[in-house]
């Protein structure tokens, strides 16, 4: 009976680290590392096949960083660039853009736009991270 349980937990423990491993791998597919230049393939969008779509433009301002060699960055990342001292996002173009989009999503009631729960649930998280970067809590202590 005993080494029955063990079985049984060892498997159900088994099943569980592949089905983590697999979500894992979908988000690491959605979030595709940077390419050299900007890209507006579907390949590279992470919410809708549309560049111009609410939540890929809203992803672009929060989350992706352009370098003065015009290169992105940011597309292989879990978590945005965003470390203390940085300006990024609080004042400059930056800022103006995300206030611009945010502004936007809230006229337009963006969280209505895409159903999928998979990137609701991506993109909460991403806003939440910046969100906690602004009220100034360690983003490692939340990953």
């Amino acid at each position: 009976m005993r080494n029955q349980l063990k079985h049984s937990h060892a498997s159900w423990l088994s099943t569980s680290c592949f089905a983590a491993g697999a979500a894992v791998v979908c988000l690491i597919v959605l979030l595709r590392p940077a390419e050299s230049q900007p890209q507006t393939s579907s390949e590279q969008l992470v919410y809708d096949r549309d560049a111009q779509h609410l939540w890929n433009r809203l992803y672009e301002a929060l989350l992706i960083r352009v370098g003065p060699d015009g290169r992105t960055y940011g597309r292989d990342r879990f978590e945005p660039l965003l470390w203390l001292g940085s300006k990024h996002l609080l004042e400059g173009p930056s800022h103006d853009r995300a206030v611009k989009l945010l502004n936007e999503f809230r006229e337009m009631r963006g969280e209505k736009l895409i159903e999928d729960p998979l990137k609701r649930a991506v993109f909460q998280r991403d806003l939440w991270l910046v969100f906690c970067w602004l009220q100034g809590d360690d983003l490692d202590s939340l990953l």
